[in-house]
């Protein structure tokens, strides 16, 4: 549930389809944080790391998951021929798994995540 009628209280706009009611981001939105990226390493010994992208933490529980949309980009190739998939994405933090253990040269990555609402 999005409090207010047809709006926060703070000037977001709020738009309803297929019932469900969330705010209506653009660029021209001031204080709303729509999109964020990074980098991040799953160390050796580790299968998985939990990354705390930024966004906005205030986002109405309303909003879809299926609409933010992370992207993840290997900084090197991995040796060991490991394969990696976001396996949660919430409103503060997203985690990237590995398939097994890096190895001793740790594995890292760059990151976008972005509201597609």
């Amino acid at each position: 549930y999005c409090p207010g009628s047809g709006g926060d209280g703070n000037g977001t706009p709020f738009a309803t389809a297929g019932g469900l009611t969330f705010p209506i981001f653009g660029p021209g939105n001031v204080g709303i944080v729509a999109a964020k990226g990074g980098a991040s390493t799953i160390v050796s010994g580790q299968t998985s790391v939990v990354v705390t992208h930024g966004l906005d933490g205030n986002l109405c529980a309303s909003i879809p998951i299926a609409l933010r949309h992370v992207q993840i980009t290997p900084n090197e190739q991995s040796t060991t021929g490991r394969l990696f998939a976001v396996t949660a994405v919430d409103s503060t933090t997203f985690t990237v798994t590995l398939s097994g253990d890096p190895g001793a040269s740790n594995w890292d990555f760059s990151w976008q995540i972005r509201l597609d609402v």
